[in-house]
């Protein structure tokens, strides 16, 4: 007898639903970012040329004792990578203060994502952090992203943030994914993030998604829809 799809077990919703939470989180509390970000990892990094993924546009802030990081990653081989993320934080003297870690799936050549990363303590006084890749778990050629987003509405309740729209399957399997919208102002500075997840959309399928953010992000002056795992 076969068992139950994956995405059908008890448990792995329970791994979305804190990626929502981590997602989420990084969109409220309290924002002191430390002072200097490492762009990126040194995977078969020359003089020459830049490194393989590089990171930008991060934002740091605590809720609850933690600490949530988010920011952008740009994949500039040729091939797509999944990787896990590992952020570094530091006193003023050099010394390790604690680390928080993430993960990014399939990061095609060429392309731009946000990432995020949660850590166990609230590391906001750091003096300075660096964000680099801590894994590479796979890579492989460019895959096609089967998943389009359209029809978007954003509105701001209570100090914080919805987001609906459409997602479109033109795949020819059916797929279960999460969502991040990330936030930007005019000079297209990260602001945060909210989190969503779309089940079983089949093939030319269409489905409304719902997003939240704990944060009123009612002025930013732009927004992106992306995928940010697709499970299935």
């Amino acid at each position: 007898m076969r068992g139950n799809p994956i995405y059908k077990r008890w448990w792995f919703w329970v791994g979305i639903v804190l990626i929502i939470i981590i997602i989420a989180a990084v969109s409220g509390g309290n924002d002191k970012g430390p002072g200097t970000v490492d762009e990126g990892d040194k995977i078969e990094k020359s003089d020459e040329k830049k490194p393989v993924i590089e990171f930008s546009n991060v934002v740091v802030k605590s809720s609850y004792g933690t600490t949530m990081v988010a920011g952008e990653a740009v994949n500039n081989d040729d091939k797509a990578h999944s990787f896990t993320i590992k952020v570094s934080f530091y006193d003023k003297g050099g010394k390790l203060l604690g680390t928080a870690v993430g993960a990014m799936n399939d990061l095609n050549g060429g392309e731009s994502k946000i990432f995020t990363a949660m850590g166990s303590d609230d590391f906001t006084s750091a003096a300075e952090y660096k964000v680099q890749v801590d894994t590479i778990i796979s890579s492989d050629t460019n895959k096609e992203n089967p998943i389009e987003f359209s029809n978007i509405i954003t509105r701001s309740d209570f100090g914080t943030t919805t987001v609906e729209g459409e997602a479109k399957n033109n795949g020819d399997t059916k797929h279960s994914f999460t969502v991040v919208v990330g936030f930007y102002d005019k000079d297209k500075k990260l602001l945060g993030t909210a989190a969503g997840a779309v089940n079983d959309l089949a093939p030319g399928e269409t489905k409304t998604f719902t997003a939240m953010a704990a944060e009123d992000y009612s002025k930013a002056d732009s927004y992106k829809v992306q995928v940010d795992t697709l499970i299935e």
